[in-house]
C-alpha cells in the first residue's frame, strides 16, 4: 500500500487556500490517476493553523481534491498538525497503523529540500527505515 501525503499550508483569515496550498493539490491531482489505486491512501495533513480562519487545512484540502473528483473514501484527514513536524510525527502514526510500506510526500519545492525541518527527514525519523519515501515536489506558484 502507497501513502500519498500531502502537507498543508497556513490557509486565510476567511478560510481560502493559498495559491502554495492549492499547486500541491494540484500537482497531487497530477498523478492521483497514475499511481494511487483504491488499495492506497491520501492523507491530508494541517490542523487549524490560522484560528482566524476556524477550519484545518486538510479538511479545505479535502474538500478541493473531492470537487475535483478523487473518490473520498480513499482520502484520510490527519488535522492535529501545525508544523512540518507534527506532520511527519502524527502522520507517521497513520501510516504505520494502515500497514503501508510506500510514502509519497507531496509539498513545494522550497519545502520539500529546506534543511531545517526538512520533511523526508522527518517522516523517515518518524518512521524508519522500513519504508520507501519518494518526493513528489509542487512548484511554488510564485515563481
Amino acid at each position: 500500500m502507497t501513502v500519498l501525503t500531502i502537507l498543508g499550508h497556513r490557509l486565510k483569515d476567511d478560510g481560502s487556500m493559498t495559491d502554495i496550498l492549492k499547486s500541491r493539490l494540484d500537482s497531487a491531482l497530477k498523478i492521483i490517476p497514475t499511481k494511487i489505486t483504491e488499495d492506497d491512501r491520501i492523507m491530508l495533513c494541517g490542523g487549524i493553523a490560522n484560528a482566524e480562519a476556524g477550519i484545518a487545512e486538510a479538511t479545505v484540502m479535502k474538500q478541493y481534491l473531492v470537487e475535483k473528483g478523487v473518490n473520498p473514501d480513499l482520502i484520510i484527514l490527519e488535522a492535529k498538525s501545525l508544523t512540518t513536524k507534527e506532520n511527519a510525527k502524527f502522520g507517521a502514526v497513520i501510516i504505520k497503523e494502515l500497514g503501508a510500506k510506500e510514502v509519497m510526500i507531496c509539498t513545494s519545492d522550497y519545502h520539500m529540500y529546506r534543511w531545517y525541518r526538512n520533511p523526508l527527514k522527518l517522516f523517515r525519523h518518524y518512521l524508519g527505515r522500513d519504508y520507501e519515501i519518494l518526493p513528489v515536489v509542487a512548484i511554488d506558484p510564485q515563481k
